[in-house]
């Protein structure tokens, strides 16, 4: 498997400031409006998950790829001490709302899918469709470990980060971890994972006392809209378990699961990710 390095032709950072935060975000294609959010992890931003996918996309889709708040360049202004997926799913709609692109097919992948599905939830009119990439916010356990090995190596990345750490941190993120493009992305990602406010962003996102309960049955039957559940059968974040949790709970669901794969689906399988998004999108309802 060959991963896409990164596009020519980077398109320039925008920000925008809404009640709460300041969201920095890239942007590509016309259409209908696409909105990725992006995982978790020391270093992440939206276009170091997705830029490799918005050739997939950009031909009949404005791709919008934000970086959430805590991360990249995003920060909160205004902090109610809430859980960081709470804020941030308020920012993340605040920042649709004033772009005035809603209602947008709205993409997640891990915390970025948490934040998503707070997003369907609670603002209904800004997401037509909803796509949940290995989204965080069940923790069923069922059938596999919990904590998982990646969330233990989120936890321990800091206070003393190091690139082999990150290694170990990308590798854990997917399957197959032979294509030397992933040493380059744990390279450009600890390099971020040193900025000062990086920190202080992640560290408020990832901090324990302020992490939101899990999502209910209850919770997932507010998504009202249709929605694809993508999975890796191999996540070693997410387990496989939840993405039946998700299936049961969300009332218009259906599930992909990928087999040799991990976190990462759209980095892994970056072909079939784009056919099965875009078949999902196309359809008629």
């Amino acid at each position: 498997m060959t991963i896409v390095a990164d596009p020519v032709g980077k398109p320039s950072q925008q920000h925008l400031s809404t009640a709460t935060a300041s969201i920095a975000y890239h942007e590509a294609g016309s259409g209908q409006p696409f909105v990725l959010l992006h995982g978790g992890g020391p270093g992440a931003s939206g276009y170091s998950n997705f830029s490799r996918n918005i050739k997939d996309f950009e031909d009949r889709y404005h791709v919008i790829l934000p970086d959430v708040p805590g991360y990249g360049d995003s920060m909160l202004v205004v902090d109610a001490g809430r859980a960081m997926v709470v804020e941030s799913a308020d920012a993340i709609a605040d920042f649709i709302a004033k772009l005035g692109v809603g209602p947008v097919t709205l993409l997640g992948n891990s915390m970025g899918g948490a934040v998503s599905t707070r997003v369907a939830i609670s603002h209904p009119e800004l997401v037509s469709r909803l796509v949940l990439m290995g989204p965080a916010g069940m923790h069923s356990a069922l059938f596999t470990p919990s904590p998982m090995e990646g969330v233990k190596l989120l936890r321990s990345y800091y206070p003393d980060p190091t690139l082999e750490r990150m290694r170990a941190l990308v590798r854990a993120f997917v399957y197959d971890d032979s294509d030397p493009v992933y040493d380059e992305i744990a390279r450009a990602r600890f390099e971020a994972s040193l900025d000062p406010a990086r920190i202080a962003g992640y560290q408020r996102s990832a901090s324990r006392g302020h992490l939101v309960k899990p999502f209910t049955r209850e919770d997932l039957a507010g998504v009202q809209c249709p929605t694809l559940l993508i999975w890796g059968r191999d996540d070693r974040f997410v387990g496989i378990d939840d993405a039946l949790s998700f299936l049961a709970g969300i009332g218009d669901a259906r599930l992909v699961v990928f087999s040799r794969c991990g976190h990462w689906v759209q980095a892994e399988h970056p072909a079939a990710f784009a056919a099965h998004v875009r078949a999902f999108l196309e359809e008629e309802r």
